[in-house]
């Protein structure tokens, strides 16, 4: 959906096969019952050549054959800059967080900053 300088997206999905939950299903579950439910949003504001946006998603695993379930949650602040129709500058700051039995490491809380380019061709 577009206004003006405004952007705006929506989605949402339910899933049923093998998942973040079930890593190595072929050999335990062969039936992939793994379920999954998310939503993603995002809107962007465009000022010029500069474009700034952010986003926010959720993904959700259930029944899985090594944990019950696992849960990430996640959003993404960014500047695009517009050098021509060829080149675009860009800088992100995403924030991840998840949780769940099959994060071999405990919860995953991680920040990144990402600085670079995209090439249209």
């Amino acid at each position: 959906m577009a206004l003006g300088n405004f952007e705006a997206l929506a989605y949402g999905f339910e899933s049923k096969g093998l998942g973040l939950s079930t890593v190595g299903a072929l050999f335990l579950s062969p039936a992939g019952e793994t379920k999954g439910r998310g939503f993603f949003v995002q809107g962007t504001y465009k000022l010029g050549k500069t474009k700034f946006g952010i986003n926010y998603g959720e993904n959700k695993d259930t029944d899985g054959t090594l944990a019950d379930d696992n849960k990430f949650k996640s959003y993404t602040l960014g500047v695009y800059h517009s050098l021509n129709k060829y080149v675009t500058l860009v800088g992100e700051y995403n924030n991840e967080k998840g949780t769940g039995d099959d994060l071999f490491v405990g919860d995953l809380k991680t920040s990144t900053v990402s600085l670079g380019g995209i090439i249209f061709f």
